[in-house]
């Protein structure tokens, strides 16, 4: 029984809008049944990260989305949100300096922006992601997370190299308009 409502869970035709109740039934079956969450967790995380090279992007993005949820109601673990965060935002690590190479600082390449979106949406209010212009809002949840620092690090980290990546592209279509007007 149980591994038949994991399936149904990980159906592809879901999509990240139900993510919220995939959460939901989750957290309702864990507290039935004490070996769903722990069937149902490594699954999600290996659709999240894309382990499976098939998976689709909308998979990706509702099993990342659904593991969230998970996190954000006390289910998932700290470790596995990081591990999708990084994946999503395409986090790179800082390196060392190697035989006298400068050493490269962290960044973040990202390669789906939507669903970097959904995942900055759903951490809303949680450990500083929330814009300050909106922290004082009625109804607003301020709730404090032991990830804050680690969301809003991958948040400016990956904004930072998404609006680098538009200047640089918007500054190659002003060449080439440039050019063409020129010649």
């Amino acid at each position: 029984y149980v591994s038949e409502v994991v399936s149904a869970l990980l159906n592809p035709a879901l999509k990240a809008a139900h993510a919220s109740v995939t959460a939901d039934v989750s957290a309702q079956m864990h507290a039935r049944y004490e070996d769903f969450l722990p069937e149902l967790a490594p699954r999600l995380l290996d659709l999240a990260v894309g382990k499976d090279k098939d998976t689709t992007t909308k998979t990706r993005r509702y099993a990342a989305a659904a593991y969230q949820y998970l996190y954000l109601s006390g289910l998932g673990e700290p470790s596995k949100v990081r591990k999708i965060w990084d994946k999503v935002s395409g986090y790179k690590a800082a390196s060392p300096s190697v035989d006298g190479s400068p050493a490269s600082a962290e960044r973040c390449e990202v390669a789906d922006l939507t669903s970097l979106t959904s995942l900055v949406k759903l951490t809303a209010g949680h450990g500083g992601v929330l814009p300050s212009s909106l922290e004082s809002l009625p109804g607003v949840p301020t709730r404090s997370d032991p990830l804050g620092d680690f969301f809003a690090s991958r948040v400016s980290l990956s904004f930072d190299f998404v609006s680098q990546a538009w200047s640089n592209s918007y500054l190659s279509h002003s060449r080439t308009v440039a050019r063409n007007e020129r010649d």
